[in-house]
């Protein structure tokens, strides 16, 4: 399954996301790309326990990473 959605920098500025995910059993794998980055593009990956909670990972990640939009 495909899915798009947006997520914010520590500034509060967007970041597009196209995201990948697969099923796994009890679970599922997922890969993203985020476009709009300082740098080229970045590609973060993961696990989450539904479809539902994949954004919320990514969000995460671009925190956790200190990933930032283009000014």
């Amino acid at each position: 399954m495909n899915m798009s959605f947006f997520v914010v920098d520590e500034t509060d500025h967007a970041l597009q996301v196209f995201c990948e995910v697969d099923p796994l059993p009890g679970r599922v794998a997922w890969r993203a790309q985020i476009y709009g980055t300082v740098s080229p593009q970045e590609e973060l990956s993961g696990e989450a326990v539904d479809q539902d909670a994949v954004a919320g990972h990514v969000q995460a990640e671009v925190l956790d990473r200190g990933i930032f939009a283009q000014s």
